[in-house]
């Protein structure tokens, strides 16, 4: 067993730690935990994370968290060992990262490796310091390090901030915005302050919304230094394909390029809406016949009997060569996209609703969805979005 891990997790004295620890199984393990171990971490500076309880599991513990009106409980097989209400909703929050981390990789690197035991890194600080203009500290319940973004997390007990014109609560709220205010003499680039009440531990639905909540900004900040994942994650959210939503911003930043494969489009967004399998050729004959008048660069009394030609005025003649669509390859470009979009009609559909489905996919991804989606992007980048959360 690593001696730091009794000491600095479990808070057991090095003058109380054995030489020969490290040759101890698991029951000698458990035997001298449970005789030195405090059976009282609710007063005092007492200082827990959630490293406390995985020691306890890797050792062979069976560990139980209990909680009633007035304390919070590990149990330890038959042990009881009392503990702060703020360091069970610390357990309970880090480990629900910790499993939703087997879903989303952006939540992986705050815990070791597997082989390591799974311990949760220090990008969690617990009772982490903020200094402000050089002298001023404050300490918060505990932040999350996200590439050099802080988010800051505070747990608050009812008996301290029960009324919303508590001293304590505005003083509290002061304290948030300074230490959001990222002036030039703060240590850390704290963007966010979340605070979950006492009260609320009584719901595990509150408990989840606030997961929820945390990990948004988890992923937002995650991303932010890469506007085209970041923007990719957020497309994601309306078209559940990552590799496609790629595809489609690529060919969004080079439209000039053939970027987008014909198969593939029709294959994952178009070709489940077709009345019957038949549609797919109709429509690249179609498309063929229509670039190949835009190619010829024809008068424009040649496009009769094409319509809606109000197509022409949202690609309007750039001074290089417009691509819109590379044989060679079967791929289109951005301009190649809103045409051969434009060109499905409603009787090729299976219904209305399939054809309604189209022209909402074609305005997210031809009416400056993806520009907008950036927008978002450098206001958070410029932090003026939401920064506060739960008061």
């Amino acid at each position: 067993m690593d001696i730091r891990r009794l000491h600095e997790d479990l808070k057991i004295s090095l003058d109380k730690i054995p030489e020969d620890i490290t040759i101890y199984n698991n029951e000698m393990l458990k035997k001298f935990i449970i005789s030195n171990i405090k059976k009282d971490f609710s007063v005092g500076k007492n200082t827990l994370n959630w490293n406390f309880l995985k020691v306890l599991k890797n050792i062979g513990f069976d560990t139980k968290l209990i909680l009633n009106n007035k304390q919070a409980y590990v149990l330890l097989d038959d042990t009881q060992i009392a503990i702060k209400k703020q360091n069970y909703f610390h357990f309970i929050f880090i480990n629900k990262l910790k499993s939703l981390s087997k879903k989303y990789d952006f939540l992986k690197q705050y815990f070791y490796k597997k082989e390591l035991g799974g311990y949760m890194t220090n990008l969690i600080k617990v009772e982490d310091e903020v200094c402000i203009k050089k002298k001023d500290k404050y300490y918060i319940d505990f932040t999350i390090d996200i590439k050099n973004y802080y988010i800051c997390i505070e747990f608050f007990e009812k008996n301290t901030h029960y009324n919303k014109d508590d001293n304590e609560l505005k003083s509290d709220k002061s304290r948030a915005l300074q230490i959001l205010d990222n002036d030039k003499f703060i240590d850390k680039n704290c963007v966010y302050f979340a605070v979950f009440w006492d009260y609320q531990l009584e719901e595990i639905n509150n408990i989840n919304l606030f997961v929820k909540k945390i990990i948004e900004k988890i992923k937002d900040y995650h991303y932010l230094d890469n506007v085209k994942y970041w923007t990719i994650m957020k497309m994601n959210e309306y078209i559940n394909n990552e590799s496609f939503n790629e595809m489609i911003y690529d060919s969004h930043e080079n439209k000039n390029q053939a970027i987008v494969s014909i198969s593939n489009l029709i294959e994952q967004k178009l070709q489940f809406l077709f009345k019957d399998d038949t549609i797919k050729n109709k429509l690249l004959l179609e498309f063929e016949k229509y670039i190949n008048v835009l190619d010829t660069k024809m008068d424009e009394d040649c496009l009769d009997g094409i319509e809606d030609s109000d197509v022409f005025e949202s690609i309007s003649s750039p001074s290089q060569k417009q691509i819109y669509y590379d044989k060679k390859t079967d791929k289109i470009t951005w301009y190649g996209l809103h045409i051969l979009l434009h060109l499905i009609k409603l009787q090729w559909c299976k219904n209305p609703f399939s054809h309604y489905e189209i022209v909402e996919f074609y305005e997210k991804m031809t009416c400056g969805f993806i520009d907008g989606l950036k927008q978002q992007y450098n206001k958070l980048k410029d932090l003026t979005n939401e920064k506060i959360y739960g008061f």
